[in-house]
């Protein structure tokens, strides 16, 4: 006897990448959408009179191949190439696309040890709350200068709504209190007697 056993499918989780415009050339990948996991492969062109310096994914270097798989994807990828004079030496600083604000510019080529500034700029009613470079947190700043750039580097932001002050995408009686609980700088106190 017994009740029978019914496994559920459930769709296997996926991942995006993204394609960053760049200059002098194009970038393709074989699927903006890959299973965990999973590869994907990417293609490259260099416009006449330039040559494939580099293709980055995530802020890091791929090679400069014109074919090149994205092995063993396993989150949203942002991706694009490095295109140049022959022989010459470029910097990829890419940005992650965002929600409630924008990070510009959003793929640029520098020359090596040049000097580029970031500028984050968050939608009506929101905040910078984190920035990021190649994961390392740097604070909440609106803009970032990076000087004398000697490697890809991949730039992300976190923006906040002004208001929800737990994080949870709504406005509500938690956000009240907490504010509340701030301003007054509430203690909680143990009620046992001593």
């Amino acid at each position: 006897g017994g009740l029978p056993q019914w496994s559920a499918r459930t769709a296997p989780k996926t991942h995006e990448v993204h394609l960053l415009p760049c200059e002098g050339g194009s970038v393709s990948v074989s699927s903006s959408s890959v299973v965990h996991g999973r590869g994907a492969e990417i293609q490259s062109t260099a416009t006449e009179g330039k040559v494939l310096l580099d293709v980055v994914a995530n802020g890091v270097s791929l090679g400069a191949r014109e074919n090149v798989i994205l092995p063993n994807v396993c989150g949203d990828v942002v991706v694009s190439a490095v295109f140049g004079e022959p022989g010459e030496k470029r910097c990829l600083i890419m940005t992650e696309p965002t929600e409630r604000g924008v990070i510009t510019p959003c793929a640029q080529s520098v020359e090596f040890a040049a000097e580029q500034e970031i500028v984050l700029q968050p939608q009506n009613g929101c905040f910078v709350d984190a920035v990021f470079l190649n994961g390392r947190y740097l604070g909440r700043a609106g803009r970032l200068r990076l000087q004398k750039v000697e490697s890809h580097y991949l730039v992300t932001a976190r923006f906040g709504r002004l208001g929800d002050l737990d994080g949870n995408e709504s406005i509500d009686a938690a956000d009240a209190l907490r504010a509340l609980q701030h301003s007054v700088q509430l203690v909680t106190l143990d009620s046992t007697p001593a």
